[in-house]
Formats: C-alpha cells, sequence, structure tokens
C-alpha cells in the first residue's frame, strides 16, 4: 500500500462523518482494490488497498447520496446510483425526486472533487489521493492535470458541489463574500 501513514487518519475522518469504515473481505473484482462498499458502508484491506486515498473518493460516493438510499449503495456503485437516478426505487422507498435524481448523476464528478476537499481538509496528501492507477480519472487526464483543475478551481465537480450547497463556489466563480468557498465545505454530507 502507498501512504500507509495516512491511513488512521483518514478512517477517522471518514467515521467522523459517520460513514463506516472497517477492515474486511474485499472481492477480488472489486472496483478499487481492496476497498469496496457493503450496505452503504465502506470495507478495505490493508494487504490489497492501493492508497488510503481511495478510501476518501469511495466515501465520497457513499456522502453525496442521499442519506435515504445509502444502505442501498453495493461494490457496484455506479449501477446502484444509476437505478436510483432513473428514479428505480426498493419496495417501500419512495423514488428520488428530480432534485435528486440530479444529483445521483453526477455524483462521479462531485466525488473527485469531494475528495480533494477532504484531503485538504484532513492534511492528507494530494498524491495518497490522485496516484497514478487510481480510480478513473476524466478522460485522458493524468493526477497531476486534475490536481491543478481541482487547485485552480477549474474542475466542473466543483461547481456541482456548490450547485447542491455542499461549499461555495470559489473566486473568480463565485460571490467572494460568502462563506466556505471550496475547497471548504458548508457540510459533507448529502440530506
Amino acid at each position: 500500500m502507498l501512504f500507509p501513514e495516512q491511513l488512521a487518519p483518514i478512517r477517522e475522518f471518514v467515521r467522523g462523518l459517520g460513514i463506516g469504515c472497517a477492515i474486511g473481505a474485499v472481492p477480488d473484482d472489486s472496483f478499487l482494490p481492496g476497498v469496496a462498499i457493503a450496505a452503504g458502508e465502506l470495507v478495505y484491506d490493508e494487504a490489497t488497498l492501493g492508497s488510503p486515498g481511495d478510501l476518501l473518493h469511495e466515501a465520497g460516493h457513499i456522502a453525496l447520496v442521499p442519506a435515504r438510499f445509502r444502505p442501498l449503495l453495493d461494490d457496484d456503485v455506479d449501477a446502484a446510483i444509476a437505478c436510483l437516478a432513473a428514479g428505480a426505487a426498493p419496495d417501500g422507498i419512495a423514488p428520488a425526486s428530480e432534485v435528486e435524481r440530479e444529483m445521483l448523476a453526477k455524483t462521479e464528478i462531485m466525488a473527485i472533487a469531494w475528495s480533494y476537499a477532504a484531503a485538504r481538509g484532513t492534511d492528507t496528501l494530494l498524491d495518497c489521493v490522485f496516484w497514478p492507477g487510481t480510480y478513473r480519472m476524466p478522460a485522458g487526464q493524468s493526477p497531476e492535470a486534475l490536481v491543478q483543475q481541482l487547485e485552480l478551481g477549474f474542475f466542473p465537480g466543483i461547481q456541482w458541489l456548490a450547485r447542491f450547497g455542499f461549499c461555495a463556489a470559489p473566486p473568480p466563480f463565485g460571490d467572494p463574500a460568502e462563506p466556505a468557498p471550496f475547497p471548504q465545505m458548508k457540510r459533507w454530507l448529502a440530506g
């Protein structure tokens, strides 16, 4: 595992948000090596985890899904979110509202920005989150280019986080007088 010293602070940050994060069995075919989502909580295997920063990205997916849907998230998060965004819901759970569907449709791009903000807020090395070989980058981007876009406030996920009230848009896009411009966050979890 890269950056093993970052594991404990990241795990405690995620748990502090109320998202479960525990050692456990991770399927060999999980989306990211050594980390999976089961019933809306993170499970990781230290022996196969690429970097603890991957926990932040996956925690972002959980955090950005409305609370009532989080327990429905399992390792194939993309499929679960796509179903919810399409308006499907299990018996006994009301389908996603129009705003929830819009938010669900943007969770991947928002999770990238969310994980950057979380790294900044916890003094996590950015290389721990954005390392070569990690989760899929937007088309043709390197981790370095992605970090540069995030630092300059040009990454589209930032604007979506602002749109849904997680943060204020950073200058030059937002009102400089508004509190909590990205990467500061007004809130970490969707309601």
